[in-house]
């Protein structure tokens, strides 16, 4: 006799059968994270950049991975180019990613991850002189596979940089 899970109320359904055929449904399990470097400091990759210039070419690498039991599908990273368009500029991203929008935002359609993989995409922006001193940002990542389509964000990365001089109302005499 075989027992399995139960009805709406839950109660435990009882079959006369001796064996009966159970298929289990895997499901993905997605997650990202991110660092940062300054290529042309030529500094270490982290999650956070300090002495970072105006000018500076900065590379964010988002890692994703699917440790769970089942490929998750339409599966996306979506990302804005920290402080767009006044602190950094969009130079590239690879993957054939789309964006920057209005903005700021880029974005890559995975497709499909199957389980048990991972992979990266990186986003590189050129630093501006109207950069703030600190310029946090994260990513995200979802499939409809995954908690109904929600977001899952990566690990905060933060860029400490020193502002450029700002010329506004400054006059030569």
């Amino acid at each position: 006799q075989a027992t399995y899970g139960g009805d709406s109320n839950n109660n435990v359904e009882t079959s006369p059968c001796t064996s009966e055929q159970l298929t289990v449904i895997g499901v993905p399990k997605l997650s990202v994270s991110k660092s940062a470097q300054d290529v042309t400091a030529n500094g270490p990759a982290g999650t956070t950049l300090t002495g970072v210039n105006p000018g500076d070419t900065v590379v964010y690498t988002i890692k994703y991975q699917n440790t769970g039991s089942a490929a998750a599908t339409n599966t996306t990273i979506t990302e804005e180019v920290p402080g767009y368009p006044t602190a950094m500029s969009f130079v590239s991203c690879s993957n054939n990613c789309s964006g920057p929008n209005s903005t700021g935002g880029v974005s890559w359609s995975l497709g499909s991850v199957p389980a048990n993989s991972s992979g990266s995409v990186t986003l590189t922006v050129t630093v501006l002189n109207s950069i703030g001193c600190q310029t946090p940002n994260t990513a995200y990542i979802s499939s409809p596979d995954f908690q109904s389509g929600a977001q899952t964000a990566s690990n905060s990365v933060t860029v400490n940089a020193n502002p450029g001089p700002n010329t506004a109302g400054a006059h030569a005499n």
